[in-house]
């Protein structure tokens, strides 16, 4: 993820796990590389669900995204991690 944000992907993590989430990992992400991380270790149902969206809504804000090319432009990995280049 550090790559794809160095080459200018515009991207936004969330867990995949929630019961192997790193806080510490995540916190790095956000602090040190400024990439938008939704994930908190042993989050509930709900708060996943919620840190999925948040994670989907942060790809489709580009100016230049428009319904037609989000699905072309974003890809959900087994990961959960969203990509948007």
């Amino acid at each position: 993820m550090i790559t794809l944000k160095a080459g200018g992907a515009d991207i936004a993590l969330c867990a995949s796990n929630p019961l192997s989430t790193q806080d510490d990992v995540a916190a790095a992400l956000v602090g040190r590389y400024e990439i938008p991380t939704f994930a908190i270790r042993g989050e509930d149902d709900e708060t996943y669900y919620r840190h999925i969206h948040a994670s989907l809504a942060h790809t489709r804000r580009s100016p230049w995204m428009t319904a037609r090319t989000w699905s072309q432009r974003c890809t959900k990995s087994a990961a959960s991690c969203s990509t948007r280049w």
